[in-house]
């Protein structure tokens, strides 16, 4: 080692802090530490606290098993129950339907003619947004 390294640990061997230098320095400890938390955001501090709480839940796995197979006798009943509870699948109720209505839409006119009152001499113009169009994020953070 270097000398002057041992002679600087000679010399702090001596010394010795006052007596309420702990007292102060545990309430310097809180404060920092008060700091810290302060800086943090909300989020980070409410995911700590869950995992906190959340640390020694365990669940065994007969409890997911269980779990998914209430959740398949679940989803039939359902699907029963919206069939009228004949247990008929959709596919032959269709095929037992007399005369399928069908929905055909108009055709549409391609050409649109305007009255008379409603043209106008100027040629037309187009209406263009107040801002130009830009990539960038309209928000700065």
């Amino acid at each position: 080692m270097n000398p002057d390294v041992h002679k600087l640990l000679r010399l702090k061997r001596y010394e010795r802090p006052s007596s309420d230098y702990f007292e102060r320095f545990l309430d310097e400890f809180h404060e920092r530490q008060r700091a810290d938390l302060l800086q943090q955001s909300v989020f980070v501090l409410m995911r700590e606290r869950l995992a906190g709480l959340f640390a020694n839940f365990y669940v065994p796995r007969p409890v997911y098993a269980g779990v998914a197979v209430a959740a398949v006798i679940l989803s039939a009943a359902i699907l029963v129950t919206q069939q009228g509870g004949d247990g008929l699948a959709p596919s032959t109720l269709a095929l037992n339907t007399p005369n399928p209505v069908v929905n055909v839409m108009p055709p549409v006119q391609r050409v649109v003619h305007l009255p008379e009152a409603s043209r106008s001499e100027f040629p037309p113009h187009y209406v263009l947004e107040s801002r130009p169009v830009s990539y960038e994020s309209p928000y700065s953070f």
